[in-house]
């Protein structure tokens, strides 16, 4: 008496027998597996929703706080390394005016270091909306640092552009995720 297939360990079967047995949800997994761009969309979707979930916990800053002494300021070169060691830092900023311009000018001060640290203390929010915490992924470790410290510059009213893009990726993601689920809907509906 022959085993049938399905009372075979998998192991046994050749890749052919095995599609042959596999269900509808293994066989599409498989193909999308094999797919190297579906799988690289995949985890750039996921990691758009895990800042979407953690914004304020991302944001170096408020994004509502401005400052007129940042007003368009350029993104800050990070430095990795100092002396060879991975330590990363910025220089501190400082605002002056060109005398002819009279337009802002941000100079780096090269003899001030800002060093880039984990779980620093910032500004203060609501974690899902529940608990009262100030805790952020990275920052400079004291208050002066966090006051210089724009990895990717600020906006025309002085506001972190970093910390507003961490927080405006929660409304993008959640206008996708809000119009699949209507069009999903209106689909089995109809």
């Amino acid at each position: 008496m022959a085993a049938t297939p399905e009372a075979l360990p998998e192991t046994v079967l050749s890749q052919e027998e095995r599609e042959y047995v596999a269900s509808q949800w293994k066989l599409v997994w498989w193909k999308f597996r094999r797919h190297r761009l579906a799988m690289a969309a995949t985890f750039i979707v996921l990691l758009f929703y895990l800042i979407a979930a953690f914004p304020e916990t991302l944001a170096i800053h408020d994004p509502h706080d401005f400052s007129s002494k940042r007003v368009y300021m350029p993104p800050q070169r990070i430095h990795l390394f100092e002396d060879l060691r991975p330590r990363p830092f910025v220089y501190q900023v400082d605002p002056q005016r060109d005398p002819v311009t009279l337009g802002m000018v941000y100079v780096q001060d090269r003899s001030v270091k800002h060093y880039i640290t984990f779980f620093v203390r910032g500004h203060e929010y609501k974690l899902f909306g529940l608990f009262n915490t100030d805790i952020h992924l990275f920052g400079t470790a004291t208050e002066a640092g966090m006051e210089s410290f724009y990895p990717i510059g600020a906006d025309k009213l002085g506001r972190d552009v970093y910390s507003r893009l961490m927080y405006g990726t929660r409304i993008s993601m959640s206008i996708g995720l809000i119009g699949v689920a209507i069009s999903l809907f209106l689909g089995v509906l109809f």
